[in-house]
C-alpha cells in the first residue's frame, strides 16, 4: 500500500511523493545498485605511440618522475596529444609503420603526493581516443585511467563513454607496454578495450 499524502505544503508533498516512489521500487524487486554486465559486444586494440616530452603534444612530466619524487606536489598535472593507431583487426607493425587513425588525448592530475623514495606517482587520467579516420571515423571512447598505486599495471580501468558509434560506451581498458617501447624516446602503449 501506497502512503497517503495528506500535508498541504510543498516540501511535504515532495517528500510524499519520493516516499512513493520508493515503495514502488522496492515493490517491483528491481536491484538497485546493481547491473548485470553481460558478454562482451566488442574487444578492440589500439595503441598509442606517446609523444615526446616535452614537446607541443605532450607536457612535462612531474618533476621529478622519477625514484626521488621530490618535487612532485597534489594537483600537478600533464596534458598530452599521442597519435593513436587501431590494431583490432592486423598485428602490429611496430611504431612508424601502423595508420594513424586519430588522437589520443587527456591530462593526467597527481592525486597524492608520493613518499620521498617512491617509484611511482599517483595519477588519475582522464583521456579521451579520438578517430578521425578508419572505421570508427567521427566517434571517440573516453577512459579514466588511474595509476601509482598499489594495485597491479594490468589491472583494468574504466572506459565512461562514448561517441558517435561508441555512443552509451561501457566497458573497461587494460594498459600495457608493447614491444617497441623500450626503443622509443617517450613510451609506446596498447589498449586493451572490452566494452559491454
Amino acid at each position: 500500500m501506497l502512503p497517503r499524502c495528506t500535508t498541504g505544503d510543498q516540501a511535504g508533498r515532495a517528500l510524499c511523493t519520493v516516499a512513493a516512489l520508493l515503495c514502488v521500487l522496492l515493490a517491483s524487486n528491481i536491484p538497485v545498485g546493481e547491473a548485470a554486465v553481460g558478454e562482451p559486444t566488442q574487444t578492440l586494440r589500439f595503441a598509442a605511440r606517446i609523444s615526446d616530452t616535452p614537446g607541443p603534444r605532450h607536457s612535462l612530466y612531474p618533476t621529478p618522475l622519477n625514484a626521488s619524487a621530490t618535487g612532485v606536489r597534489l594537483g600537478d598535472y600533464i596534458a598530452f596529444n599521442n597519435d593513436l593507431a587501431d590494431l583490432t583487426n592486423s598485428s602490429d607493425p611496430g611504431p612508424g609503420n601502423r595508420t594513424v587513425v586519430g588522437l589520443d588525448s587527456g591530462y593526467c592530475v597527481v592525486t597524492s603526493e608520493p613518499a620521498a623514495n617512491a617509484t611511482t606517482i599517483p595519477l588519475n587520467c582522464f583521456e579521451t581516443l579520438l578517430f578521425t579516420e578508419g572505421p570508427y571515423a567521427n566517434s571517440s571512447l573516453s577512459l579514466n585511467i588511474v595509476v601509482g598505486y598499489a594495485s597491479p599495471a594490468s589491472a583494468p580501468h574504466a572506459v565512461t563513454g562514448g561517441s558517435g558509434q561508441f555512443v552509451g560506451a561501457t566497458g573497461q581498458v587494460v594498459l600495457s607496454n608493447t614491444p617497441y617501447a623500450a626503443n622509443t624516446t617517450a613510451g609506446d602503449m596498447y589498449f586493451d578495450v572490452t566494452l559491454y
